[in-house]
């Protein structure tokens, strides 16, 4: 993340937000300067997320983090 707010994670992380990610950048995909976003996942290998996945998304009436099981799918061709 980029930007001094939201959570810090010492692992990669997949994160979903409203914002398409840049192909060129090599970090803030999003571009927004922020460490904010909906959802993440911490996942440390360099392939799309297999299968249901424990990914936390942010409760703001709470403030919390809970987790959700999530699948991603790759639609048409998937860089390498």
């Amino acid at each position: 993340c980029d930007g001094d707010d939201g959570p810090r994670s010492p692992n990669p992380l997949w994160i979903v937000d409203r914002s398409a990610p840049s192909t060129l950048a090599t970090n803030d995909l999003d571009q927004d300067g922020a460490c904010a976003y909906w959802m993440r996942l911490s996942w440390d290998v360099p392939s799309l997320p297999s299968g249901p996945q424990p990914w936390s998304g942010y409760c703001s009436t709470e403030g919390t983090w809970p987790q959700h099981n999530v699948t991603l799918e790759a639609v048409g061709e998937v860089p390498t």
